[in-house]
């Protein structure tokens, strides 16, 4: 390779963080500075932001909000954490215009005492950047499956001196985590920053893409693939508009434009596609070399193809399911396929996969060494020191869809039942796996049909903490590979006495199972085999019984008595066949699940068992396991509203109670957001419910629960509206109304996106009320650009609104000239300045 150190690559590496993160990375605190010492302030911030990106797969934006470098933050440069607070990222960086930068004794002691400070919740002293991720922080350091990296970003050799290496690893006595969180340390050198900046698709092309520079897709597959796409029924961009889609994958402001009136590609769409919308075809950007998809490296064109069926892009299944096919139909001969990645609100998300094997291998990784929390004496290459996670990641990429890269125990697991388990190792990785096979060189049509359905959901639900992830499979669905777990459920029921260690596996139970519900697929059979320990993590297994959604059922009428398991499986489906399977079914059988924990007993068919003594299990036991299914909690939400309302043995105050759900309703536990807002129904007269708490719920959570119960919406906005001026003993603070203003306006954005128009109608009024009393730029920031880009029927509600409230619409004057606004919108805003 190219020597990363000379002057052209050196120079190479500052342009690319100059442009991607110049316009993103925050460097107000540094404007009295001259020029000279901003730039490499900058620099450094920018390298540890893409060493975020790097490491944890998310965009520039995501890793430029990550940077807390400035005075106080005790040598971290930067924190990313994972969306499921699993992981956290701590990230020092180091810049050298020379190409030498390293890590000393003096940097490794920095990092160790503010990884101390955190243990130790010691967060006064840290800088306001640090401060405000505290609450994250405090989240993943709590995390019974917290995993800690620290990274050292060097734009230099990516190397540890023995004495540094020492340092962290005798330093990880103090970190006083009582040795339960494992810490990986990972080094970053100009190699990688240098190999980065020469192809921008990094992770995030996608795990299975070999190189991204690489071009096996042929120029006759692309003709063909534009041709085919250029006849479909739908476009490219979804449901969104052109600049709003292809903003998801590049910086249009950095992109030339082709008009030399223009600047910016962003720009010459406008004119040309906004303006003038019959000046370029409507799939122009097929051959468009700007975003290098006829003639650049593979890693672009399955960018692109694999975010055309995102579900934030495209909503219609079936016309995702009609590209993913048309898509991988043309890919296959070159070696590709798009295939679940990971799983959205229960959609999956695709990403490119190899399906044959190509000269070139992966790109090499960045040095990592390993430690543990224990204490080790040296540092571990991370190719003999796996993490389990890291190891399965590793089989996961390289799966072929070949049985022949597993050595096989001779005899299956003696509990193998519907199919043979190996106990298996991938020859590759010496990763420990299971292998599950079917019984037989020509097993019957309904074996066949249900793994082809265990692997099928087992793929879309990976990413899930709490599936079974699927590792490899074969193209005929006869068997599949899957990490070796720890145990079942039965061989830990000793522990599930404890009424905590029963609360961990329900919570994960249900967490899986309202993921799973929220695409229609019901389970159908709960039991204690089917529910494994992995990694220190409830998982649950063994899809093939599931009830696909109406219509997606793999053959007609294939619905039949004696599905699932005698005594755990509810007896609609079991001995009665009364219709069509629902989430209460799976509701039935965690309650099964509860009663065998706690009693000890195997549940017999049609008889109820509930614990002897009356306490808060035998209440949801009770519920759960009702006959009748009508009787039963009817949605996981409403199950785990009643666990939580059963083993609250203490009143709490609605302020921590709210606190909890929050934090719950960020890891995606069902039916924390709706708890969440019937305690604010509960409590109208608590000022600190609505400004303070509420405003924390995820968009996303707090969007789909006020769709769930449009009364209670109504009554919430209509409450957090009359909080405007405060109330008898609380004044609103500026950032208080900026928070709010802000957090009504993502749920108005979601809301005209889906077409929710009682719901758009309800928090745009209580946003414009917030705005028009307070006047926060910071707020309009988000607003302004959410308001320019409506059209259609959204335009409309929302101009209509904007008429009632001129106080709000007043704030938006510099719409009202905008070519590109809906003239709806800009006559309202003209109304208002009247």
């Amino acid at each position: 390779m190219e020597d990363a150190t000379a002057p052209k690559a050196m120079q190479l590496v500052r342009e690319h963080l100059a442009r991607i993160y110049r316009p993103l990375i925050d460097m107000t605190d540094t404007s009295f500075l001259p020029s000279e010492r901003q730039d490499p302030v900058f620099l450094s911030r920018a390298l540890a932001a893409k060493a975020v990106e790097l490491l944890t797969g998310c965009g520039p934006q995501e890793a430029a909000d990550s940077v807390v470098d400035g005075p106080d933050d005790f040598g971290i440069d930067a924190i990313a954490i994972s969306p499921d607070h699993t992981e956290i990222w701590f990230v020092q960086a180091k810049w050298s215009d020379r190409g030498k930068a390293g890590f000393d004794s003096s940097n490794a002691a920095m990092i160790v005492n503010a990884l101390q400070r955190l243990a130790d919740r010691r967060y006064r002293g840290f800088n306001a950047r640090i401060h405000a991720m505290t609450n994250q922080i405090e989240m993943a350091l709590s995390s019974r499956h917290c995993r800690v990296h620290l990274v050292a970003a060097m734009a230099g050799e990516a190397r540890l001196s023995p004495h540094v290496q020492d340092q962290l690893s005798l330093g990880q006595e103090r970190f006083g985590f009582a040795g339960r969180i494992p810490v990986e340390v990972h080094t970053l050198g100009l190699d990688d920053f240098y190999a980065a900046a020469r192809s921008t698709a990094t992770r995030r092309w996608g795990r299975g893409v070999n190189s991204p520079a690489r071009q096996a897709i042929t120029e006759v597959t692309r003709r063909r693939l534009f041709d085919a796409l250029k006849a479909a029924p739908s476009t490219w961009s979804g449901s969104l508009d052109e600049i709003a889609f292809l903003g998801r994958l590049y910086d249009l402001g950095s992109l030339p434009s082709f008009d030399p009136r223009f600047t910016t590609a962003e720009e010459d769409i406008v004119q040309h596609r906004f303006n003038n919308p019959e000046d370029w075809e409507d799939d122009w950007v097929f051959t468009d070399n700007r975003f290098r998809l006829a003639d650049g490296p593979d890693a672009a064109l399955l960018r692109f193809l694999a975010e055309m069926i995102h579900p934030a892009v495209r909503t219609d299944s079936n016309e995702v399911e009609y590209l993913l096919a048309l898509i991988n139909d043309a890919l296959a001969p070159d070696g590709y396929q798009l295939r679940p990645a990971s799983v959205i609100s229960g959609y999956p998300v695709y990403e490119a996969r190899r399906t044959s094997t190509r000269a070139g291998g992966p790109a090499a990784a960045p040095t990592l060494f390993t430690t543990s929390l224990s204490g080790l004496a040296a540092a571990v290459p991370a190719t003999s020191a796996h993490s389990a996670p890291d190891a399965y990641a590793t089989v996961r990429e390289q799966a072929k869809g070949d049985r022949s890269d597993y050595n096989r125990a001779r005899l299956p697991h003696p509990d193998s039942n519907q199919a043979d388990v190996f106990d298996s190792t991938h020859k590759a990785t010496g990763t420990r796996v299971a292998v599950k096979q079917l019984h037989g060189k020509y097993p019957p049509e309904g074996r066949g049909a249900r793994m082809r359905r265990e692997i099928e959901v087992g793929i879309a639900l990976n990413g899930h903490p709490h599936t079974m992830p699927i590792l490899d499979h074969g193209s005929d669905f006869t068997w599949f590979a899957m990490p070796w777990a720890d145990g079942t459920a039965e061989e830990h029921q000793a522990e599930l006495q404890d009424t905590g260690s029963l609360r961990a596996l329900i919570d994960a139970l249900t967490s899986a199972l309202g993921a799973a519900h929220q695409s229609g697929w019901i389970h159908r059979d709960i039991k204690p085999s089917n529910i494994l320990l992995l990694d220190g993590r409830w998982v649950l297994a063994d899809w093939g019984a599931v009830r696909r959604p109406p219509g997606q059922t793999t053959k007609v009428g294939r619905t039949r008595l004696g599905i699932g398991t005698e005594g755990f499986t509810a007896p609609e489906i079991f001995t009665t066949n009364q219709g069509t399977p629902q989430a209460t079914s799976d509701i039935y059988g965690v309650g099964r699940v509860i009663a065998w924990a706690v009693t000890g007993q195997i549940p017999a068919p049609n008889l109820p068992l509930l614990p002897a003594t009356p306490g808060p299990w035998r209440s949801i036991v009770r519920a759960a396991t009702q006959q009748d299914p009508s009787r039963r909690p009817q949605n996981i939400g409403e199950l785990v509203a009643l666990i939580e309302r059963e083993l609250t043995a203490i009143p709490e105050s609605p302020h921590v109670r709210a606190t909890s759900l929050v934090q719950k309703a960020i890891v995606n536990l069902m039916g924390a957001a709706d708890a969440l807002l019937t305690l604010l129904t509960d409590h109208a007269d608590d000022y600190e419910l609505y400004v303070d708490v509420l405003t924390q719920l995820p968009v996303s959570q707090a969007y789909s629960a006020l769709t769930r119960d449009p009364s209670r919406a109504q009554t919430v906005l209509q409450v957090l509206a009359d909080y405007v001026d405060g109330d008898d003993t609380h004044k609103v603070q500026f950032g208080q109304a900026n928070q709010v203003a802000k957090w009504l306006c993502q749920i108005a954005e979601q809301a005209a996106t889906q077409q929710q128009w009682d719901l758009l109608d309800e928090a745009t009024q209580t946003m414009c009320i917030w705005d028009g009393a307070w006047d926060q730029w910071n707020a309009q920031e988000r607003i302004s650009p959410w308001l320019a880009s409506l059209q259609g029927d959204a335009a409309a509600a929302v101009a209509g609104i904007l008429r009632q409230y001129p106080d709000s619409a007043g704030h938006f004057s510099h719409l009202a000239h905008s070519r590109i606004v809906d003239s709806r919108i800009r006559q309202a805003v003209k109304l208002s300045q009247q």
